[in-house]
């Protein structure tokens, strides 16, 4: 039997600073006699972005931290181009005097975020 399922996009208000899930590489060499040997490794970095929140108690996001979400993010809402980022969320909060809560949100992602121009 073959199950398919189709995600439920929610918006998620009053956020700023979203940060992709990609890869880097960082190349190593050594030096040896005669020459040098060169490798390269690459690592993948966590999807972030910051949101700013009611209480930092009932705000939607903090109930789904420790969940695999899907999140599609749109540069521009007008435009169909965006980015999608599946991974556990985690989430760390800031009370300022006088502001917002800031709840800096993480998306630990087993792959990197793809991009889709149409």
């Amino acid at each position: 039997m073959v199950r398919g399922y189709t995600p439920i996009f929610a918006e998620l208000p009053r956020v700023a600073a979203f940060v992709p899930a990609d890869e880097s590489n960082t190349v190593n060499s050594t030096q040896i006699y005669g020459g040098t040997l060169g490798s390269v490794s690459s690592s993948l970095s966590q999807a972030s972005f910051t949101h700013y929140g009611n209480d930092g108690i009932t705000d939607p996001i903090i109930k789904l931290k420790g969940e695999k979400l899907w999140f599609k993010w749109f540069q521009d809402k007008s435009k169909l181009a965006h980015s999608l980022t599946q991974g556990i969320v985690g989430v760390a909060r800031t009370y300022p005097a006088g502001d917002h809560v800031n709840i800096a949100v993480t998306v630990s992602a087993e792959q990197a975020t793809v991009d889709f121009d149409e």
